[in-house]
């Protein structure tokens, strides 16, 4: 058990202007006066980037990933499950996956665990450079780890592979929004993936009947890369891109009453476009952490924005340290676990980096 550091930071009161790429109208943001605290807690002991932690029966859990110091005949990725007990400040090692992937969704719900479609490494591939190469195979798997079991049983297919895509889980049901697909029968590179609009609600106990998988009216927008976070019976999707539009700083909210998307004059725009982000609820804000720009040169986002949906304002609280994108931001009480990822854009400088970013005012 280690701490290696505790900070905290104040940021004094500015307000500003400000008009982000793509969009039509003026966001409004403020530089808030708060303190944000910063603890340094023990790495993982497998660095990985593009994975999606959560929080299951009190700790947190990572599964899969991708990095550049894994080994090239493995497809950089892992099928390790790494598991952080909170209290003890301690990794340890759960149940590894049937195969390593990355860009997996991982849910929680009561007492399992499901792992749903990423991608795996291409059984065609024939090029040992598989970053350079693309050589990524969606998968349509849906995984789950039942209590007190060790090995993951296969008890379900999505309707198409797909990755890339975000999840939240509403009522025992498992909600999986966007995400990029095969756009033929060609599934061995990325490049032959195209970004969706499906929404589909799984229903776990109904699974593996084709029935469990409902699809929900299409989303705003096609793309892929984005974070998600529930508050107040909505879930906000934020950000994220498409591969001929770039980046966005779009922001939208499902409504878990009306079942249906709130009006764009209730969802003002990111401060900035950023894909392979990370968001949280904490308190009565929506705080996304980190993504990426363009891979030149290397741009990857610092700024942490928080979004209180009651003033419509998005807030600066401060900024990541260091900058990241394709890690996870765990919600746990008053404070969010920032997990992994990579300090550069792209498949390079994988970080282990464990952090806790706590939001208080002053």
């Amino acid at each position: 058990m280690k701490k290696i550091s505790e900070i905290s930071i104040t940021i004094g009161s500015l307000l500003v202007l400000f008009t982000p790429l793509f969009s039509t109208a003026a966001t409004h943001l403020t530089v808030a006066a708060s303190t944000q605290s910063w603890t340094e807690l023990t790495s993982m002991p497998i660095a990985v980037q593009e994975i999606y932690p959560v929080l299951h029966q009190g700790e947190i859990y990572v599964a899969g990933g991708i990095s550049d110091a894994l080994p090239e005949q493995d497809g950089q990725m892992t099928a390790a499950v790494q598991i952080y007990d909170i209290a003890k400040n301690q990794w340890r090692r759960g149940p590894d996956l049937p195969e390593g992937r990355h860009h997996a969704q991982l849910v929680s719900v009561g007492s399992d665990l499901y792992l749903l479609g990423g991608f795996v490494r291409a059984t065609s591939a024939n090029n040992g450079q598989f970053w350079q190469a693309g050589n990524w195979q969606a998968s349509a798997d849906i995984l789950k780890l039942s209590a007190n079991a060790t090995p993951w049983q296969a008890v379900g297919k999505l309707p198409k592979p797909l990755a890339e895509t975000v999840s939240f889980v509403k009522d025992d049901q498992i909600h999986l929004l966007g995400g990029r697909s095969p756009a033929g029968s060609d599934n061995s590179q990325w490049q032959h993936h195209v970004d969706q609009d499906w929404h589909w609600q799984i229903n776990p106990t109904d699974l593996p009947a084709p029935t469990a998988v409902t699809t929900l009216t299409k989303l705003p927008v096609k793309k892929n890369s984005a974070a998600i976070a529930v508050l107040d019976q909505q879930a906000w999707w934020l950000g994220g891109r498409n591969r001929k539009l770039g980046n966005s700083n779009g922001l939208a909210a499902f409504d878990f009453k009306s079942a249906s998307w709130l009006p764009k004059a209730q969802t003002p725009d990111l401060p900035e476009a950023q894909a392979g982000l990370a968001a949280a609820a904490v308190g009565q804000h929506i705080c996304l952490f980190g993504g990426e720009g363009s891979l030149e040169p290397n741009n990857v986002f610092s700024t942490i924005w928080c979004f209180v949906p009651k003033t419509s304002s998005w807030q600066a609280q401060g900024k990541m340290q260091p900058a990241r994108h394709g890690h996870g931001a765990v919600a746990v009480g008053d404070s969010v676990y920032l997990i992994g990822g990579a300090t550069v854009a792209g498949l390079k400088e994988t970080t282990g980096l464990v952090q806790r970013w706590q939001l208080g005012s002053k």
